[in-house]
């Protein structure tokens, strides 16, 4: 019974990754439906984001207060009606609204999910568990992202939100059949301790590393779709759903980062292999080539998972007589506010210049980005 709760958490989690990532190979096309610029379109993906930066630290001190389950069929069930409000637009702002609903309702989802894993897990591994749960919500980015092209492709750029809110009506009603009451968090974040927390310069400077490579990564994967296009001179959401296959990556790294650490001898020299490997992604895609793209969306996952996943552990391994679930929280909302500006600031260079000066930007943040590695991991 507790495999089956396991691997229904672990589905539940794949479904909530897709709601965020859904759109993102098919804003070319929502571009062109309703008639927006690069940028007006990128706040499709920037807007849902920008919540998911600022609320794991609240959803965190929610839970002290009410029960997980009560949280997590809450935000479900109008996780599902944000999405199906999406489906049914007829003007950007509707979309907009459902996509911002949706960030408000997700940091709460996430957490819920998170703690679940470990509690439902059959593993006698927390570690193992949090590995599995990992793993699934990059499954769930990929498949959100694969589906919503096809999608588009064969039927209209809305159909998917319409069977993910279908999905998620379903999960909604299994947690809500489920009459046991889940207990309280065990560790409760202490708003007391959030400047402990920001006082550790190794803590700091790893929160506005994070913020720098997912601005970058986020960026990247959020912009490549016009990049594509551009290329290619079709607008064909079948390519371009294709180009996030290299997400996939993520999953076996999500598994493998402890062995590659052991292989090269350090965090830090992991964490710097990842660094390069971002580096070189970011230049591939200046190929005029569809081959180079995909390549470097490959490159791309590989160098970006493997200094998440990394970088996370060293963090906790560092803040091991801290409060974790606040340093977690505080992670995620730097990790998610690099991608809520990511995904939107860079657009005006790409849209008031080219692809080539949106790369010399990149690189800038790259270069910034490489400093406070040196903060982090050269000391």
């Amino acid at each position: 019974m507790k495999k089956q709760s396991f691997t229904i958490v672990l589905y539940t989690t794949m479904l909530c990754f897709a709601a965020l990532y859904m759109p993102q190979p098919i804003l070319p096309v929502i571009a062109e439906y309703f008639n927006l610029d690069i940028t007006s379109a990128a706040l499709v993906t920037s807007v849902t984001m920008i919540p998911l930066g600022l609320l794991p630290v609240l959803y965190g001190l929610l839970l002290n207060k009410i029960k997980i389950q009560q949280l997590l069929t809450g935000c479900l069930f109008f996780l599902a009606l944000a999405t199906l409000l999406i489906a049914l637009a007829t003007n950007i702002q509707t979309v907009l609204l459902g996509r911002f609903i949706q960030g408000l309702l997700l940091p709460g989802l996430f957490t819920c999910l998170m703690t679940l894993a470990g509690r439902t897990s059959p593993f006698d591994s927390v570690k193992r568990a949090i590995n599995f749960y990992v793993c699934f919500s990059i499954l769930g980015g990929f498949s959100g992202r694969m589906l919503s092209g096809l999608f588009s492709y064969f039927f209209s750029w809305n159909t998917a939100f319409y069977l993910l809110s279908f999905l998620l009506l379903i999960q909604w009603f299994y947690f809500l059949s489920i009459n046991k009451q889940s207990r309280n968090s065990s560790q409760l974040i202490e708003v007391a301790n959030l400047m402990s927390v920001i006082k550790s310069k190794t803590n700091a400077d790893s929160f506005i590393y994070i913020f720098l490579v997912f601005f970058l990564f986020a960026s990247l994967l959020n912009f490549i779709p016009f990049r594509i296009v551009e290329i290619t001179g079709e607008l064909n959401e079948f390519n371009i759903s294709f180009i996030y296959l290299g997400y996939l990556v993520g999953a076996l790294i999500a598994f493998k980062c402890e062995s590659i650490t052991w292989f090269l001898g350090s965090e830090g020299r992991a964490v710097f292999l990842a660094q390069i490997l971002l580096l070189l992604a970011s230049m591939t895609t200046l190929l005029d080539l569809y081959l180079a793209s995909f390549i470097a969306i490959f490159i791309l996952c590989f160098g970006f998972f493997l200094l998440h996943s990394v970088l996370s552990a060293f963090l906790n391994f560092q803040n091991e007589n801290s409060d974790r679930s606040l340093v977690n929280s505080m992670y995620i909302s730097s990790y998610y506010l690099g991608g809520s500006i990511g995904t939107f600031l860079p657009g005006f260079i790409y849209r008031n210049y080219d692809w080539n000066t949106y790369i010399v930007f990149i690189s800038m943040i790259w270069f910034l980005s490489l400093i406070f590695y040196l903060k982090v991991f050269q000391k």
